[in-house]
């Protein structure tokens, strides 16, 4: 089967974006870099992305489109005006009339009065949001699923920039380092019998990722002949895909490593598999993976760390095909093996 051209999009996408992350330099100048460089393959007039500081504030920290001058100046609280409220919810939002929404906030410095498109993520990291990115169009652009989904997975490769420590320090946040979807609850060892009010202090060691994907990793493409037509959208197979292939070569080795992607028949439906050679996955995690905001690793270790929503997003994009995606046995390469399967088409619409 052969690589699609969305695919090598994304992954060139994604490759440049870890690229501008590793690179050496100023950090505000790789950020801006990245909010030009997502701007231009999401073909919007706006780019920005606001960072969580201390009090639980959203600062504009980068801005391709929005008035330089902006940068660092504005500010909105937790659930104040459009981006604030995405911070809130935890969960994106895509409006084609932005203004018209009720949590609109003008705000003078920034310009956007002349953008009327605006969609939204947050960019999360271990089920806690640690700031939002938006990109707004000058004309009405009703937003497909298809969009956010691809800003989602941006954000999840956002996210380690934003949590390395180098934009605004972990100690400014406090414990969790972000703000939480939920109350965090923190256990310890009884001293005494009672009640007390205090500060709670979290004393664990920080991971810190150096590596956001494996540098030379080689990707086998493994396909019988002559394979059925299956029934799915294109793009949201893409979407699939993409996330599968970098959820592998985000866990190989530091150098080289393998991915191998193969598409077999089975009964009536084809089967896909995305295997690796990187650390596995543990027998009693894998349904594990599929909820929101869980991962399979040590967080001490300088593995790359994600937000968790990777795999629920391919599960509910196959569950909408009539798809179906696990799991299962170690592969031969040594390392994890997801495989997932559409049904083959009995009409004249399909992805190949």
């Amino acid at each position: 089967m052969a690589e699609t051209g969305a695919i090598s999009a994304s992954r060139r996408l994604l490759q440049r974006l870890r690229d501008l992350m590793a690179s050496t330099g100023d950090v505000q100048e790789r950020l801006d870099q990245v909010v030009r460089l997502i701007a231009g393959n999401m073909v919007a007039e706006v780019c920005s992305v606001y960072v969580m500081r201390a009090g639980e504030v959203l600062e504009l920290f980068a801005s391709e489109g929005l008035k330089a001058e902006a940068v660092h100046l504005t500010r909105l609280q937790i659930g104040e005006g459009i981006v604030g409220d995405i911070a809130a919810r935890a969960r994106p939002l895509a409006l084609s009339d932005a203004q018209s929404h009720p949590n609109f906030a003008y705000r003078p410095e920034t310009g956007e009065e002349v953008y009327q498109s605006l969609m939204g993520v947050p960019i999360l990291r271990g089920g806690r949001v640690m700031g939002v990115l938006v990109i707004q169009n000058r004309t009405r652009r009703a937003y497909t699923e298809e969009e956010v989904e691809t800003l989602q997975t941006i954000a999840m490769v956002l996210a380690e920039l934003v949590a390395g420590g180098e934009l605004v320090s972990p100690d400014e946040l406090g414990p969790g380092g972000a703000h939480p979807l939920s109350p965090m609850r923190l256990t310890g060892v009884a001293f005494n019998q009672g009640l007390a009010i205090g500060r709670a202090v979290m004393h664990q060691p920080r991971a810190v990722a150096h590596r956001l994907v494996a540098e030379d990793a080689e990707i086998e493409l493994v396909c019988e002949d002559e394979l059925p037509e299956v029934e799915a959208d294109k793009d949201r197979l893409h979407q699939v895909m993409t996330n599968l292939i970098g959820n592998a070569c985000k866990f190989l080795p530091e150098k080289g490593g393998k991915v191998r992607v193969s598409a077999e028949r089975a009964g009536r439906y084809v089967l896909f598999r995305v295997e690796d050679s990187g650390q596995g996955v543990p027998f009693d995690h894998w349904d594990l993976v599929f909820e929101k905001f869980k991962q399979v690793g040590d967080t001490l270790t300088e593995k790359p760390q994600g937000t968790g929503l990777g795999l629920p997003i391919c599960r509910k994009i196959l569950t909408s095909m009539k798809g179906r995606i696990w799991c299962d046995a170690s592969s031969d390469l040594g390392g994890a093996q997801f495989s997932f399967t559409l049904p083959i088409c009995d009409r004249e619409s399909a992805v190949w």
